[in-house]
């Protein structure tokens, strides 16, 4: 009698391994509680607390020797020119950028990806700096080896001009769709958009180029525009295909660290090990290039948004979602309501054809009228006003009663039997003592 071989589960035949792959590997900063509470209490924002550390020149190398005890007096330093201090940090831990990228998928919570966590950072907060390094690490690791615990100087200065290229961006695509919004947000962007230039490789809407410097790959952007052109392409579709060409220039320009790799997996059979696979990969030299592949991804779906109540990224379950919670949402819903009927105008949004809509909010009693021809369906105050209302003409007789005076009324001319109000059947005959009043009757 032959006996069942016993097959593996799944997870004891493709193990495991606690080393991130390569190729999307990255290391997380080496920072305590303590240190965080040194960033709040002395680095306070941008280069406020510069005064009690010590100031360099742009053309002097910084000591990168790193032992245990230093004090944070010795590993900051600031430089002329730059709006925040350099910090001497350890490389600690290695994870996996896109495995914490589906986690944020699952858990619907894009604070848990490194892309939504470097879009909520407070500009030029510094602790806020030390708590995305401490979680994902930093955006560049300039060191041969990248080996734990070894020592590297962050340009915070450089991490926050990236950090305003990157909100500016977002908030464009987050609100492309509202134009109030997308013409403020389009301001903004003009009025910090040398910051923004010198914060990569490229300005705003161009391209490296090895022979020119860089080369322009989107239309001239709204700061750029002289009077006329203000005029004639400030509408709301003009603005939104401005912000797709821009959204689709900064992912060619960011994502050029990407380089060719390769992964391995073995392939088991039971206990014993046959071969290995590989395949084609995508890598990254630098977080900040990971950064906008993640961002570049969540275009291909709903992508982030921002809810209406709290103001907190969330990854919406329905196209239609505009808040992180249905409590949310539900708030939200009542206060457009109310905010429709007090100003008395419909939802902007709504896919519908205007005969439809028109013909959505009238009862069920209109809806049976003969409507006449000319007449006008006023949508806003949902009214229906008639430019000719119908009429007829009708005969009414009238009766007195002889008895007890009483009038009543009848469409027919046929004589009523008795008085509708004293029930007499002499209504129509006068008294023999009073032969004055003599029934009547009128048309």
């Amino acid at each position: 009698m032959k006996t069942a071989r016993h097959q593996p589960e799944p997870r004891g035949q493709f193990l495991k391994s606690s080393t991130p792959p390569f190729d999307a590997r990255w290391w997380r900063a080496k920072i305590s509680s303590e240190d965080l509470s040194w960033a709040r209490q002395n680095l306070a924002r941008g280069s406020d607390a510069s005064r009690g550390f010590p100031f360099f020149d742009q053309n002097i190398r910084l000591w990168t020797a790193l032992y245990d005890g230093i004090p944070w007096n010795e590993r900051v330093a600031f430089v002329k020119g730059e709006r925040g201090p350099r910090v001497l940090l350890q490389l600690g831990s290695p994870y996996n950028y896109r495995t914490a990228y589906h986690q944020a998928l699952d858990k619907r919570d894009p604070y848990l990806s490194p892309h939504g966590q470097f879009r909520w950072l407070e500009p030029d907060f510094h602790k806020h700096a030390f708590q995305f390094m401490q979680q994902f690490g930093p955006l560049f690791i300039d060191t041969e080896t990248r080996l734990p615990s070894e020592s590297l100087w962050v340009n915070l200065s450089d991490f926050w001009d990236k950090h305003a290229r990157f909100v500016a961006v977002s908030k464009l695509w987050e609100e492309r769709f509202d134009p109030e919004k997308l013409r403020a947000n389009w301001e903004a962007i003009g009025g910090q958009h040398e910051r923004l230039d010198n914060a990569a490789a490229a300005p705003l809407g161009h391209i490296p180029d090895p022979k020119h410097g860089h080369v322009r790959l989107c239309p001239s952007l709204p700061w750029e525009w002289d009077t006329h052109e203000q005029a004639s392409f400030a509408s709301s579709d003009h603005l939104r295909g401005l912000v797709h060409d821009l959204v689709y220039c900064e992912l060619i320009l960011h994502t050029q660290d990407c380089v060719l790799s390769w992964t391995r997996r073995p392939v088991r059979d039971g206990e014993s090990t046959e071969d290995e696979l590989f395949e084609p990969s995508r890598a990254f030299t630098s977080l900040w290039s990971a950064i906008w592949e993640l961002f570049g991804l969540d275009t291909r779906r709903y992508g982030w948004r921002v809810c209406q109540i709290c103001g907190l990224l969330f990854y919406p379950k329905d196209r239609r979602s505009v808040c992180c919670t249905t409590e949310h949402q539900s708030r939200w819903s009542k206060r457009e309501w109310a905010r429709r009927h007090r100003t008395g105008t419909l939802p902007a949004k709504r896919n519908v054809s205007h005969k439809k809509r028109d013909k959505e909010w009238l009862p069920k009693s209109v809806k049976r009228l003969q409507i006449a021809e000319g007449s006008d369906i006023d949508s806003v105050h949902q009214r229906c006003t008639l430019s000719a209302m119908p009429s007829r003409t009708q005969a009414v007789s009238v009766w007195i009663c002889s008895r007890c005076g009483h009038e009543w009324q009848s469409k027919d001319n046929a004589k009523p039997v008795r008085c509708a109000k004293c029930k007499t059947p002499y209504w129509d005959r006068v008294k023999e003592l009073d032969r004055k009043t003599k029934p009547t009757k009128r048309v």
